[in-house]
């Protein structure tokens, strides 16, 4: 290697360096000064299930880069299986496949997160309010439903708190009794508010999440119910 090739060798590795660095501080966000501290958070999921010598299809929504958080790095791990990404309307998802499988088994993910990082942006296209749900014989007591909502509210969010105040009130009405049935849970309150905001024409969805907390172990997913704003 002549001296040429020498100093362009060290020119590259110096260039792609700076840039690394230049990615690291204005894109995620990475403190220079000294003694500066960030919020990082690793979250890992262990899923587990019995499989009875079919093939497995198992599914994982992942965590998206926000205007609060930036995704740093994410890692996959399953026995035997193939891992795959793909985007599923906003979000995106892990599918992990396996062509037999018996006994239990066991499905890792883990994420870290930089909290409070600019890394996506926060000013996103307003999205497409989908068509609800709703059979046709549950149409009309919906829509009574969403016109009494309408009548006490100002905006998505005060309609999305009146509807939910409907769905979770101790005696709910006809129209509301009619919609969930008896003896309602979450799983089923939720999606039934969702088809209700839609009806209305605002966008909405149900969407899983974990609340952050440090030293925090077997955590469950909770249920929320997304509304846009």
């Amino acid at each position: 290697m002549n001296r040429l090739h020498l100093y362009l060798l060290c020119g590259i590795l110096a260039f792609a360096g700076i840039a690394i660095a230049a990615y690291k501080v204005l894109r995620l966000g990475f403190p220079l000064a000294p003694e500066t501290q960030t919020e990082i958070w690793r979250v890992e999921v262990h899923a587990t299930f019995e499989a009875d010598g079919r093939p497995v299809r198992a599914t994982l929504k992942l965590p998206r880069e926000t205007g609060y958080a930036t995704v740093i790095d994410q890692g996959f791990s399953a026995r035997g299986y193939g891992v795959t990404t793909e985007r599923a309307e906003a979000n995106r998802r892990g599918i992990y496949s396996k062509r037999e499988a018996t006994g239990r088994q066991d499905l890792y993910y883990r994420v870290v997160i930089d909290i409070g990082r600019t890394g996506g942006s926060a000013d996103e296209a307003k999205p497409i309010a989908r068509a609800p749900a709703f059979r046709a014989d549950a149409l009309p007591a919906a829509q009574s439903l969403v016109d009494a909502a309408q009548a006490e509210s100002a905006d998505a969010r005060s309609l999305a708190a009146v509807i939910l105040k409907r769905l979770l009130a101790a005696q709910p009405n006809e129209s509301v009794a009619y919609l969930l049935g008896k003896n309602p849970s979450a799983a089923k309150i939720a999606p039934v508010a969702v088809d209700l905001l839609r009806l209305a024409g605002t966008p909405a969805r149900v969407v899983n999440g974990l609340s952050l907390a440090p030293e925090r172990r077997n955590a469950r997913f909770i249920r929320w119910l997304e509304v846009y704003d």
